[in-house]
């Protein structure tokens, strides 16, 4: 009878521990390793995105840069897709009131305060031959310092020289200072 408890133990050890192996051999492996996963659809933490003249585009590689040796200072937003793709750059200088948020506007009587938008062709765009203009906002109080955010939305328009129009809508952006 011993004998038999014993064999009737074991047998059920050796179910359990069977179970358990094909539990753990079958499970979903979600990719979990302390990492967050990749998901091809998740936004970067930084971007640039626009409508332009109904057509959407996001740069996740929106990145700005400070120039300390220019007077007034400035610093310039860019945003560009693969090679041979949309391009954009915003550069505003500092106003004589220092660095605040609020509206700057990009438009043919500031050539400090200035937008380039290239398209896929290698055509450029600039404000400074506009006879229109971008509202560019900046949203958040901020240091002009590496490693500072900027955030904040656009809209407007260039005209250029040959009566083409470019209409920007929906334009937000948040960067970070990478020098």
């Amino acid at each position: 009878m011993y004998c038999f408890a014993l064999q009737r133990s074991a047998a059920l050890c050796l179910l359990m521990i069977t179970c358990l192996l094909m539990m753990v051999a079958c499970s979903d492996d979600d990719g979990d390793d302390g990492e967050s996963p990749t998901d091809p659809n998740e936004t970067s933490e930084y971007f640039m995105r626009f409508t332009l003249d109904g057509e959407s585009f996001e740069f996740t590689n929106a990145t700005a840069t400070r120039d300390e040796t220019s007077d007034p200072h400035s610093f310039t937003i860019s945003g560009s897709a693969e090679a041979g793709q949309p391009a954009i750059d915003v550069t505003i200088s500092k106003p004589s009131v220092g660095w605040t948020p609020g509206n700057y506007f990009l438009r043919s009587s500031s050539q400090s305060n200035r937008m380039i938008y290239t398209d896929s062709d290698s055509q450029q765009f600039s404000t400074v031959q506009s006879t229109e203009e971008i509202s560019f906002f900046i949203g958040v109080q901020f240091s002009f310092e590496q490693g500072s955010e900027l955030e904040g939305r656009f809209s407007g328009r260039i005209s250029v020289p040959g009566g083409q129009t470019l209409q920007f809508t929906d334009g937000e952006y948040k960067v970070k200072f990478a020098n």
